[in-house]
């Protein structure tokens, strides 16, 4: 019987062909999730990675870090609580004419707006977190705070078929490329306000509240024009109105056509409109001060800024409307009247056009790189905004302002800005009294330091805020100064009226420093420093209203040369990006220098450029990374048996400890690699030195895994960053950080019981313009007060044991092609310092952190994740930062993890990204540097707890790994199954055939028969082989139990390196330099396997080369050698 008979049977070819794809395809599947370490790691971070197993000892000898909390409901519970508390002390009570708020209880309340039935709890991206069973929302709140509110606008607004789809999805992060043309706010048209929705409000008559809602989120910036082409939000040739929209060329951030109208509609119904913002930032608030403005009601008597809250946080606006709470938040950006007049304005995004900050080539063909200038340089926010209010005085404006009929102001500052940073009205009064320290003097190393004694003069329980900022003498011409800088700030607890209670407000003078990066004084000095003259101390209310001052006279300049952390030389350090930009903004000449869009030239790229902005792999002896000298590492995998120094011998230890280098020695380059180039949310195990796997997820609004990891689950979702700013309370931020700590010691109490050790959070870029989509993540447009939460939050949550990746290091402040190719950031040293730097200096000298995340972007042509004067002359040598720096997510070719680890990076955010130089000096000393790094981190966090002597720990397999080897073996079980049938068809057919006198049989032949046993075998086998694939799926998932197997040593002796990885290599040629000479020996490798017992080696050539016992190499002379590995 042969195959042609076989496949005249329709069962078997139809087995057949059934059975051959299948099993191809089963055994591709195999291999690339198995072989592909970057599809690997992308499932772990989708379904769970590999599962911690204490094999022996006992984990609870062995906790640094203790929590409070035993389950997750419990700390969930906390978290929740938390986040309320912190919505309350945020929210920013903006205007309350004729005292609207409080509203007494049991008031009858309508409540308006679309996105009230679907509020902004937080932002889109990485960070972002679906609602879930514990959402408190908008009718929740006031329902729990004692309001009747109107059921039937609540209906209107949650049918769709009444009153319109509403807010769509909020863009994807792959926005970032184009720039989008408009979004549309999802308000009802008041034409669809149906008579049974009209109604219903004289009812419910007491208030209408109006809410306002506005997105955020990552990958993209919000739209400065108001335009689609029906169908797409990123086509920048169309000019089709955004549903809703004034006009094409209004923004994001003032309300539209549909809000306009509603307010007017409400007004005609109601006496009393309190304005409820539910944004991740600031709108334009012209509305609810100027009568001249296109969306002004006079029954607007109260607005509240609410920003977004996250799961819980709206819970606290039923209780500051009815005076539960009494609202103490502070704006944490200077609310402008019209955000086109912002200095950033010309300068941010796509520059309003599609392609518009796109470099070309000098004969103007377009390239894929893309570019900001920070022409505005220091005058950022309220530095800008009170340094131009200040020079233009407080004579009359008159002029034209966008949105408003009203040409004449007060002052020019009046006409520009509707409330101050820093700005917050209360339902109470306060009086200060201020004395000033009687040693405050204008010491290179003194503090002036304020006490402020706080008395409630009203009837409502309240907490105030107590703002200091200063006033350096200014030179025309000389070194830019804003003419108010934030020094420091101070909040009360909850002061009973008539009662008083005392806080401190101090600014380090130091701090007073600025930074001269162009000599622009004339005094032969680049580098921080005080001039002599005047120095104001402002204890102010806001940024614009002063309580009280006090002048301080600097006889002589100070120039402070070393830093205060480690006495390094404070030099100049980025004079390359600094003087790109020919003309940055002065208050000699404000109308003069006030930013345009980017000259033609500023488009073109030289030929030295372009090469600039590709990195090639090419070290120099003269790069400040390069090595002569390599490093050891072990030359086989030890088991922990085998290794004499653990990570949980280096808790606590100095990162200078010899110790550190008895640990590194105990490693290979294998285990090195795997450390630095998958870590994608996690660190990697070494099972030799017992450190173990940790999880770091997202993200500043809570813990969250945006690619779906299932240990992390039931968290907290706290409000944004930005509101959390406006609590302008350290002490509550510290308790938020230790918060999240909780959490973290919980961890994954459901699964393998391993915390949260590290946290990408907090993140402390700046609001440098309005528009930046992931302003919702970051706390202020300000260096100062972003500084103090950030390190308020940092100290928090070390006390658990958690490292804080601080991200994005440096001047990450808009979405538009962050990473398209990195974003080409351009900006003097003195605003990078001064301002965008601050928050992560402060972070490493005051917080302590021991985490860092880099950005996508560029700092002039040098994307910051491999910018070594920023991640190692600045951050590690002049700050003295010690610990590690991730990339961000690395799926791009520019973010090079080679040029990583030789700046200063140690991880790769990714689930894997391949160095390519693993044998040079230069590599290895950088991979043992990042390695270092890496394990100083991770010994001195929570992730060790359960860790120590006499505890043995092993890593069972991925979950999804088991269930798809238990896949696969019914699918093929099913396969072979059918294939038994299938042949017995065929061959009952052939039989039948035969005797039938169908099928002719030339020659006489065998009679195919299947016996019993052989229809009983055939099956048997077929769940065997499934039998051994499930079994092999549990021992797969089982704690791994390495065998030693000896790798070729990567050793340095006699001047002569020899670099392999893995296990021993058969007839590989291996070219060597000897020393610097260029003199070239020949070896080659030869192995017999890998043996799990002695290895010996031998050289064939001992005039050339020598080996030792332990398969160390010791070049004689050049030439050519065997080495033989028995």
């Amino acid at each position: 019987m042969t195959f042609k008979h076989f496949w005249k049977n329709r069962k078997f070819k139809v087995w057949f062909c059934t059975a051959v794809p299948i099993l191809v395809l089963v055994t591709a599947i195999v291999v690339a999730f198995t072989a592909n370490a970057f599809l690997y790691q992308t499932l772990n971070s989708v379904f769970g990675g590999e599962r911690q197993v204490l094999k022996s000892g006992d984990a609870s000898k062995y906790v640094y870090y203790k929590g409070e909390y035993s389950d997750k409901k419990s700390v969930l519970k906390a978290a929740n609580e938390l986040n309320e508390e912190i919505a309350a002390e945020g929210a920013v009570l903006l205007k309350n004419e004729d005292n609207a708020l409080p509203i007494a209880k049991n008031s009858k309340i309508t409540v308006f707006g679309k996105n009230s039935v679907n509020p902004v709890l937080g932002g889109s991206g990485s960070n972002a977190a679906s609602a879930g069973s514990g959402v408190i929302g908008i009718y929740d709140s006031l329902k729990n705070a004692g309001y009747e509110v109107n059921p039937e606008m609540r209906k209107f607004y949650e049918d769709n078929s009444r009153s319109g789809a509403g807010r769509p999805q909020s863009p994807g992060m792959n926005s970032t490329i184009t720039g989008l043309t408009g979004f549309p706010t999802g308000e009802t048209a008041v034409e669809k306000i149906d008579e049974k929705a009209r109604s219903s409000w004289s009812a419910y008559s007491d208030a209408a509240l109006v809410v306002v809602s506005r997105i955020g989120g990552e990958g993209f910036d919000l739209p400065r024009t108001m335009f689609w082409d029906g169908k797409d939000y990123q086509n920048w040739t169309s000019d089709t109105l955004i549903d809703g929209a004034r006009k094409k060329d209004d923004h994001y951030l003032q309300l539209d056509k549909n809000e306009t109208e509603l307010l007017k509609t409400v007004a005609e119904s109601f006496d009393k409109i309190i304005v409820v913002i539910n944004s991740p930032t600031l709108l334009e608030c012209g509305f609810l001060d100027d009568s001249g403005n296109y969306a002004f009601s006079e029954k607007i008597k109260a607005a509240l800024f609410v920003g977004a809250p996250g799961n819980t946080g709206f819970n606290a606006l039923g209780k500051i409307l009815s005076g539960e709470v009494n609202p103490s938040g502070r704006l944490t950006d200077t609310a402008a009247r019209d955000f086109k007049t912002d200095p950033t304005w010309n300068n941010f995004g796509n520059n309003l056009k599609d392609g518009g900050n796109r470099y070309t080539d000098e004969n103007g063909s377009a390239k894929n790189a893309y570019f900001v200038n920070y022409s505005e340089g220091i005058y950022t926010g309220y530095r800008y905004w009170e340094t131009r209010g200040f020079v233009e005085g407080e004579k009359e404006f008159s002029g034209t302002i966008n949105n408003t009929e009203t040409s004449v102001f007060d002052s020019w500052y009046e006409a520009h800005v509707v409330y101050p940073f820093g700005y917050g009205l209360s339902y109470t009064e306060f009086s200060w009294e201020v004395k000033p320290a009687e040693n405050n003097a204008m010491t290179a190393d003194g503090t002036l330091k304020f006490e402020v004694t706080v008395k409630n003069e009203g009837n409502t329980p309240g907490k105030e805020v107590v703002e200091l900022y200063y006033t350096s003498p200014y030179t025309q011409g000389g070194i830019e100064k804003a003419h108010k800088v934030l020094g420091g700030f101070a909040k009360t607890g909850v002061i009973a009226p008539g009662e008083t209670e005392k806080v401190t407000v101090e600014v380090s003078v130091r701090d007073m420093a600025s930074y001269d990066y162009s000599d622009a004084n004339k005094n032969g000095f680049k580098g921080y420093e005080l001039e002599s003259g005047e120095y104001v101390l402002r204890v102010a209310k806001n940024a614009r209203e002063d309580v009280k001052t006090y002048s301080y006279n600097l006889a002589n300049d100070i120039k402070y040369e070393t830093d205060s952390a480690t006495n390094a030389t404070i030099e100049n350090l980025f004079d390359d990006v600094s003087g790109r930009i020919k003309t940055y903004m002065s208050r000699a000449d404000f109308d003069g220098t006030f930013p345009a869009l980017p000259t033609a030239e500023e488009y073109k790229l030289s030929a030295s450029d372009l090469s600039a902005l590709n990195y090639k792999l090419a070290d120099k002896e003269t790069d400040p990374w390069y090595a002569t000298k390599t490093p050891s590492f072990s030359s086989a995998n030890l088991t922990l048996d085998q290794t004499t120094v653990k990570l949980y011998d280096l808790i606590g230890k100095d990162y200078n400890d010899e110790k550190w280098e008895e640990l590194l020695s105990q490693l290979t380059v294998a285990d090195v690699r795997k450390l630095i180039e998958s870590g994608n949310y996690h660190t990697e195990p070494i099972e030799c030195i017992d450190k173990p796997k940790t999880t770091d997820p997202d993200g500043p609004m809570g813990y969250s895994l945006f690619m779906g990891d299932p240990s992390v689950y039931e968290t907290c979702y706290y409000s944004s960053e930005s509101l959390m700013g406006c609590t302008w309370n350290k002490e509550l931020m510290e308790r938020f950080g230790e918060m999240i700590g909780e959490e973290s010691l919980v961890g994954n109490k459901k699964g393998d019981g391993r915390t949260y050790a590290g946290w990408y959070a907090p993140a402390c870029n700046l609001h440098r313009s309005q528009f930046s989509g992931r302003n919702f993540e970051y706390y202020s447009e300000d260096g100062v007060l972003s500084s103090s939460l950030t390190v308020a939050v940092i100290k928090g949550a070390k006390k658990k044991g958690v490292y804080t990746y601080l991200k994005h290091f440096a001047l990450n402040d808009q979405e538009t092609n962050r990473d398209t190719s990195g974003l080409v950031v351009w900006a003097n040293e003195q605003a990078m310092r001064e301002n965008y730097f601050l928050p992560f200096e402060k972070a490493v000298k005051d917080g302590g952190t021991n985490a860092m995340m880099s950005a996508f972007n560029r700092i002039g042509f040098t994307w910051c994740g491999g910018n070594y004067t920023l991640l190692t002359t600045l951050l590690r040598d002049e700050w003295g930062f010690e610990g590690m720096v991730v990339t961000d997510y690395n799926l791009t070719a520019y973010m090079n993890v080679d040029q990583m680890i030789r700046a200063g990076g140690d991880i790769n955010l990714s689930q894997s990204k391949s160095l390519k130089d693993v044998s040079s000096a230069t590599a290895l000393m950088a991979m043992r540097k990042a390695a270092k790094n890496i394990l100083f981190t991770v010994a001195n966090s929570n992730a060790m707890n359960g860790h120590g002597s006499g505890n043995v720990y092993g890593y069972a397999g991925p979950t999804w790994f088991t269930i798809m080897w238990a896949s696969f073996a019914v699918v093929v079980s099913a396969v072979l199954t059918f294939g038994v049938f299938a042949v017995v068809s065929a061959v009952s057919g052939y039989r039948a055939g035969v005797k039938a006198g169908v099928i002719v049989v030339k020659q006489p032949e065998k009679q195919v028969v299947l016996g019993k046993k052989a229809k009983i075998f055939l099956p048997a086998t077929a769940l065997v082989v499934a039998a051994v694939t499930v079994v092999s799926a549990i021992l797969l998932s089982a704690p791994a139990v390495k065998p030693y197997v000896p790798e070729l040593p990567a050793v340095e002796q006699g001047e002569i390196t020899l670099s392999l990885n893995g296990s021993p290599i058969s007839g590989e040629g291996v070219l060597v330099n000897k020393g610097s000479s260029g003199d070239i020996i020949t070896v080659t490798v030869n192995s017999v396997g890998s043996s799990v017992g002695k290895v010996s080696f031998s050289s064939s050539n001992e005039n050339v080369l020598t080996v030792s016992e332990k398969g160390i190499l010791t070049a004689v002379d050049t030439g050519e050698a065997v080495i033989t590995v028995s």
